[in-house]
């Protein structure tokens, strides 16, 4: 074991006033590997992070910032203004962690967000087979079908999420129908109402899925006067009635 190994043991191990003597007397010493033993000391406080924070060098390893973002003795402020500097790839797993502050959470949404546009279509289909939280309802609404497929698959997506995506008006074909093959969302009656409901929604997609429909849907369907008539002659055909 090197020398440095045997301060990165200390410092996870040690207790409170040797833990504070060790920063005192090595903290050149400290690298990322050690600072990282460090704050898995339940001892560790404050001060003891702000001593980390303090050498500047220290925070050129990603991982260890991180660590100090995510460490609840961190002063939140300095934690807020070093969510931006994280790869997306962290950024996921801060935004999506229940254990982190509300607001850290946000913040590495918001940083998502803004970076979004300049991603790559592979980049953002990685983001939206993991991401969680404000994220869900903007990529829901991403240009590539490519990434809406992978975001039915999320578990975190909800229907509430997903909604904006079905909107007549607002969405695509090409999402409709990655909705409509996808089968955790056509068992929800709402899902297929609001697909049968939208004009967009391929027509063979909607005659397939109006004799899954209640009858108020289907009457719903039949009503609408923004849909072709073909679909409102089928669901007339089911309620047993005519246009």
């Amino acid at each position: 074991m090197t020398d440095l190994d045997q301060l990165g043991s200390r410092l996870r191990e040690a207790g409170r006033e040797e833990l504070e003597g060790l920063l005192d007397q090595h903290i050149s010493e400290v690298g990322p590997s050690q600072a990282m033993q460090a704050l898995a000391n339940p001892f560790i406080d404050r001060d003891g992070i702000l001593r980390l924070l303090d050498q500047r060098r220290l925070l050129s390893d990603s991982g260890l910032r991180e660590a100090l973002i995510r460490h609840p003795r961190t002063p939140r402020v300095l934690a807020l203004g070093m969510v931006s500097s994280l790869y997306w790839r962290q950024l996921v797993k801060l935004g999506r962690d229940t254990r982190v502050h509300p607001t850290l959470r946000r913040a590495a949404d918001n940083a998502i967000r803004g970076r979004l546009p300049g991603l790559s279509a592979g980049e953002r289909v990685a983001i939206a087979r993991q991401a969680g939280g404000g994220l869900l309802r903007i990529l829901a609404a991403d240009p590539d079908g490519r990434v809406v497929g992978a975001l039915l698959d999320n578990p975190r997506l909800s229907e509430r999420d997903l909604a904006p995506a079905l909107v007549e008006g607002r969405s695509r074909p090409e999402v409709l129908a990655r909705v409509a093959a996808h089968p955790r969302w056509t068992s929800r009656p709402s899902v297929r109402r609001a697909l049968c409901l939208n004009s967009r929604t391929p027509t063979a997609t909607v005659l397939a899925l109006l004799p899954t429909l209640s009858k108020i849907d289907l009457g719903a369907v039949k009503s609408s006067s923004h849909l072709s008539s073909r679909v409102r002659q089928r669901a007339a055909l089911l309620l047993g009635t005519t246009i």
